[in-house]
């Protein structure tokens, strides 16, 4: 699907989470992929029976049911995965899977979470809880879809969106898809132009002999929201040409030009 498409189906999918929003039930987190999907979220500190009352809430909301399923798997009792010095020791694993999906407008909503075994059977739901409009989170999130409408109909490379339910800032968060990564020091640099700022690119070292992370990163805001989007990339020749003449000169890189490591 072209450029276009996407954000058209994304633009679709922040419709109609900003009228889910409306209902007021407890904030939880967005995920805005770029098939026109929103997977929600509840707070991991929840336990499994909360987990299981958010789930049943937001199928009402959802004009849907609440499906549990039973899993099992065997899991490998060794600390090594070489042959000559495992066991062969096993141990069956089982957990309940809770989901909720729908399609609303052609935009796919799902919420999916592994519980413990029988917390469907052992758990009470408590009379749905409404937070008022005036809710600092409730209001956070708004705004933050504002400025995701605003992004989406300005035509830049399309993202996959995190919406935070744990803060009563705004704060939006997209990613560049790995897909695209050789695309990407272009369209962030196409990013950057929008937002009026800079790319600046970091990298940190993984475990020995496994070389390192790399990024790049785009920092601004979008009417008042706090916007950050990374992809996964090298900087350009460029840019690595900067940094290696100001090492070598002994002078600090100019704007747009940043690597952090």
């Amino acid at each position: 699907m072209d450029r276009a498409g996407i954000l058209g189906g994304q633009l679709r999918a922040a419709e109609v989470l900003i009228d889910l929003m409306e209902a007021r039930l407890p904030p939880v987190a967005w995920s805005l992929g770029e098939e026109a999907t929103l997977y929600g979220m509840a707070p991991f500190a929840l336990s499994d029976r909360e987990q299981y009352g958010v789930f049943s809430h937001w199928a009402d909301v959802l004009g849907t049911e609440l499906r549990s399923r039973s899993g099992v798997m065997r899991v490998s009792l060794d600390d090594s995965s070489d042959p000559a010095y495992s066991s062969g020791r096993t141990e069956e694993r089982h957990w309940e899977e809770l989901e909720v999906e729908v399609v609303q407008r052609g935009v796919r909503v799902r919420f999916s979470r592994s519980v413990a075994p029988g917390t469907s059977a052992r758990a009470r739901v408590s009379e749905v809880r409404r937070v008022p409009s005036s809710d600092p989170v409730h209001r956070a999130q708004l705004r933050t879809m504002a400025a995701l409408v605003e992004l989406l109909n300005a035509g830049l490379p399309s993202a996959v969106w995190q919406i935070d339910e744990d803060s009563d800032e705004p704060k939006l968060s997209g990613r560049l898809p790995w897909a695209r990564h050789r695309k990407a020091a272009d369209e962030l640099t196409e990013w950057a132009a929008f937002l009026t700022t800079s790319v600046h690119y970091g990298r940190r070292k993984r475990a020995p002999g496994h070389g390192y992370d790399r990024w790049g990163e785009v920092t601004g805001s979008a009417l008042g929201v706090p916007v950050t989007v990374r992809a996964s990339t090298r900087p350009p020749w460029p840019v690595t040409w900067q940094r290696l003449r100001s090492r070598a000169l002994g002078l600090r890189p100019g704007p747009g030009l940043g690597l952090r490591s």
